[in-house]
């Protein structure tokens, strides 16, 4: 009997430590943080560039008119289709006959004021020629009179020459009587001779005077009138009247109204009801074509991203993927905002229609990388990055799971994954990537059931 109860009582006992054992390792386990992990993987990184753009037209005309005109009336609306010869807009034909008539006046005016100015430049001509015309015959009579001058004096001066010798070819016998006159008479033909070469010399030196004098009257007649552009101007003048005329005559035949010059879209309107045009195109018509164009505008920072000649993916206004894709055409600083820039796509015209707002998606991918985890398997300390790795180890309960820090080096890393340096991790390697609560260096853990 004492036997029985003994071994009853000892099977009570190990019972009771066994289901003390479980409830301690139950009550134990809520106490270990639940953990995901993964192994490291070989894979990319995507980068996604997204917003929203306007669909345009490749093609675009502007449609000009008159400025400072009033407008009436638009006819059409921005987006709405239109036809060559379809009526646009209206101008008041008030302002524009104000206007025709203002400008037939100045038109008129500036042709008078460009007849004075031909006939001011014409009697300025005409004068520079009669001067020139006079200088010239002064210059012709003053060389003719010098020469007169010097050939008198050379004349003289050999007539004195002449007696001279004549002097010298008398007989001997004229001399013997009277030897003191004929020395007075040779000095006074030698004296006769030097005055006539000085009076040579003088005529020299006058004809060269008076034929510079008159060289440089000829000159300066001859000199390029100053230039005055007062004709030319008022030509242009004329011309510019005139054209704008015509334009207004053009319109007034057509008493005001403004037609669509081609098929198209109209895209923009620069004119409204009531304004005024001005030298800007009133509006802008969208034509037909096979490709049309998505502007759109993002954050500067993502530039790094872009690559001219990248493939976007669509998303039409009704929130449905399009079937087609954009190509990025062109990149560009904006030039009013500098922490934005400019995107122009060029998209087939199959799927969207001018005026639409739809969305982009550009994903660009990084090269491969052997070592990749999720970005929440990233702890950082000291602006050093470690992970989790987790090991068996030995306790009094049994093999348990813990957690050993590893220190990694980033490569690389988008929004959702993080590209590790290779080396670092096996690829056998559990590392946590999601837990329950906080954990540290040698941590328990267990892992989620699937």
């Amino acid at each position: 009997m004492n036997r029985k109860k003994a071994v009853q009582s000892l099977g009570i006992f190990f019972l009771a430590m066994c289901l003390l054992t479980v409830f301690s390792r139950s009550m134990d386990s809520f106490r270990v943080a639940q953990v995901t992990a993964q192994t490291v993987t070989k894979t990319v990184l995507d980068y996604s560039v997204s917003g929203n753009g306007k669909v345009e037209s490749s093609r675009e005309l502007a449609v000009f008119t008159v400025p400072e005109m009033k407008v009436s009336s638009l006819n059409v609306q921005e987006g709405e289709q239109v036809k060559k010869g379809e009526l646009l807009f209206q101008v008041d034909l008030n302002t524009l006959k104000k206007k025709r008539s203002s400008l037939m006046t100045e038109l008129e005016q500036a042709k008078l004021t460009k007849e004075d100015a031909d006939s001011q430049a014409k009697t300025t001509q005409e004068k520079q020629e009669e001067e020139i015309s006079h200088a010239r015959e002064n210059y012709d009579q003053a060389v003719e009179s010098a020469d007169q001058a010097v050939a008198m004096a050379q004349q003289d001066l050999d007539l004195a020459r002449e007696k001279l010798n004549d002097f010298y070819n008398t007989s001997e016998s004229s001399f013997s009587g009277e030897g003191q006159s004929a020395q007075e008479s040779e000095q006074s033909l030698l004296d006769e001779i030097y005055e006539k070469e000085k009076a040579l010399e003088l005529a020299f030196t006058e004809r060269e005077k008076s034929i510079s004098a008159a060289r440089q009257a000829l000159e300066s007649a001859s000199l390029p009138i100053e230039k005055n552009s007062t004709a030319q101007i008022q030509q242009l003048n004329v011309e510019q009247k005139q054209l704008e005329l015509d334009q207004i005559n053009a319109l007034w035949q057509k008493e005001g109204k403004v037609y669509a010059p081609a098929d198209g879209t109209v895209s923009k309107w620069n004119v409204k009801t009531g304004g005024v045009t001005s030298e800007e195109a009133a509006a802008l018509l969208a034509k037909k074509s096979k490709n049309y164009q998505i502007r759109a505008s993002i954050d500067s920072s993502l530039e790094k991203y872009l690559d001219v000649g990248a493939k976007a993916e669509l998303t039409g206004p009704d929130g449905k993927k399009l079937d087609t894709q954009a190509t990025l055409m062109s990149v560009k600083s904006n030039e009013e905002d500098a922490a934005l820039l400019d995107l122009v796509f060029s998209v087939p015209a199959s799927q969207i229609e001018i005026g639409e707002n739809v969305e982009f998606e550009l994903i660009k991918e990084s090269k491969v990388y052997d070592s990749c985890l999720p970005l929440t398997a990233l702890y950082e300390e000291n602006s050093k990055y470690f992970v989790y790795v987790i090991e068996d180890a030995d306790s009094v309960l049994g093999t348990v799971k813990k957690v050993r820090k590893i220190s990694v080096e980033v490569e690389e890393k988008n929004e959702t994954t993080a590209a590790l340096k290779s080396g670092v991790l096996s690829k056998d390697q559990q590392v946590v990537v999601d837990t329950d609560r906080e954990i540290q260096e040698g941590s328990r853990v267990r892992l989620k059931e699937e």
